[in-house]
């Protein structure tokens, strides 16, 4: 696919001991403590050979993580959010992060499916056919509403009780804050 999320920069490489990997449950970056980034001229890929079924299970896994990455920005789970804004992490790492600050605060639900719009629509997946409406509608709203799912569940359960929470967290999915 060459649409709805391309190009995506990460930082795949560095030298031993000038980076180091943020403590996150989900989209953690590398942070360099000494030297610079460098941008090569080529695309990387991921060709993943996978399954489709994989590729659920896998995001059924994720889910919760980012739940919990959600509920932590909008509930201040482990104060991490807060400093969110002064990570030394690459200008777009730090965009899509302040974008997730932003999406986090938006309703339950709707949220999924106005990114789907955003990706398919505006970004131009549906350019990019059948593959392009998979990829977008499995990743951008399949998985972005069992997140939601998981958030609502979660609220169900404890509502907005930071410790009833982190119980819950422990207890249910193994997850220590």
């Amino acid at each position: 696919m060459r649409r709805g999320i391309y190009p995506v920069k990460l930082l795949r490489v560095f030298r031993y001991g000038k980076g180091m990997c943020e403590q996150r449950l989900m989209d953690e970056h590398i942070q360099l403590s000494d030297g610079r980034a460098v941008e090569l001229e080529h695309d990387f890929c991921d060709h993943n050979l996978n399954n489709l079924s994989w590729f659920c299970h896998n995001h059924v896994n994720y889910a919760i993580r980012e739940a919990v990455d959600l509920l932590d920005i909008e509930l201040d789970l482990t104060g991490a959010a807060e400093t969110d804004n002064h990570k030394e992490i690459s200008p777009q790492a730090l965009a899509k992060r302040m974008k997730k600050h932003k999406y986090a605060r938006q309703p339950l639900f709707w949220r999924s499916f106005a990114y789907f719009c955003y990706r398919y629509f505006l970004k131009g997946a549906c350019l990019d056919g059948k593959i392009g409406f998979l990829w977008t509608f499995l990743q951008g709203w399949w998985y972005r509403t069992l997140v939601d799912a998981k958030v609502l569940e979660i609220k169900l359960q404890c509502g907005t009780d930071r410790e009833k929470i982190k119980a819950l967290l422990r207890r249910d999915y193994g997850i220590t804050l």
